[in-house]
């Protein structure tokens, strides 16, 4: 195999879509003279560079399609992005350390949650009430006791 300069991987990683497979087999190089050239600290900013514009260009994209009112684009990011609001199917637990502990939650779990929830605030709603003591009054000339 000839040598093939930093300077080439690089264009032909750009042009492969950051792909290391498609850009070794390309210019015939192995995997490892790649993984060898990201021990150079500007070869690596050049590929990180790369990766960081291929995800700019893939989330413009994708909020293309949000604006089109694709449903599991829209889903995808706020389950992603969106997951300080709440929008997620995992519950994340932080311990004081900032240590993250996953759980997945069902379908039927949060359902139930949810539920217990909805008794909740109807249970509170209650509460708030004013006490009446069959205090009459007249409603549209009607006398109607609370």
């Amino acid at each position: 195999m000839a040598k093939v300069s930093k300077k080439a991987i690089i264009e032909m990683f750009d042009k492969k879509g950051g792909n290391i497979s498609a850009t070794c087999r390309a210019l015939n190089v192995s995997r490892q003279t790649f993984y060898r050239y990201l021990k150079n600290e500007k070869f690596k900013q050049e590929i990180d560079d790369i990766q960081e514009s291929i995800i700019d260009f893939t989330e413009s994209q994708l909020i293309l399609k949000i604006q089109e009112g694709c449903t599991s684009s829209i889903q995808f990011l706020l389950k992603t992005k969106g997951k300080k609001r709440g929008y997620t199917e995992k519950m994340e637990i932080a311990n004081p350390e900032g240590e993250i502990f996953k759980t997945e939650v069902s379908q039927k779990e949060l359902d139930e949650l949810q539920a217990q929830i909805k008794e909740l605030q109807e249970v509170d709603t209650d509460a708030k009430k004013p006490i009446s003591k069959n205090v009459g009054r007249l409603d549209a000339g009607k006398e109607k006791k609370i």
